[in-house]
């Protein structure tokens, strides 16, 4: 089997069981969750996490996650602050970065280029693409 088709089995396997959603105006996105479910099924062995730098005064985090397994190891950065958190979520600003680290690092695992839901930057499920002026 191809690397192509891999990566058609797995977009298809996220699909099945709901994991991408469409952010109407965004495209569509793939889930934590789903990532989370599909690299268990694809030989997952370890997530590791490292917190690279954190500001607390300006809420400000940045996260690497290394994803290893059956598929080999793959490292993915994440980051997180008031540029691109909402702000009910800016509390968990810590949280957030590693979840997009972690978020990242099984899309390269699992050999999806699709974002993660969890990547966007605040408010991005709510915008709506720029019409054109006519």
């Amino acid at each position: 089997m191809t690397d192509t088709d891999k990566s058609k089995n797995i977009i298809a396997r996220l699909k099945e069981i709901g994991a991408i959603t469409n952010i109407k105006g965004s495209g569509q996105f793939v889930t934590y969750e789903g990532l989370l479910m599909l690299a268990h099924e694809n030989g997952i062995e370890q997530i590791k996490t490292e917190l690279l730098g954190i500001d607390r005064k300006n809420k400000s985090c940045e996260f690497r996650a290394v994803a290893s397994g059956a598929r080999g190891i793959y490292s993915g950065h994440g980051d997180a602050d008031p540029t691109n958190v909402g702000g009910n979520i800016l509390p968990s600003f810590i949280r957030m970065a590693e979840t997009r680290a972690v978020a990242r690092a099984l899309r390269l695992y699992l050999g999806i280029g699709m974002t993660a839901k969890n990547e966007l930057p605040a408010g991005m499920e709510n915008k709506k693409k720029a019409r054109s002026p006519e």
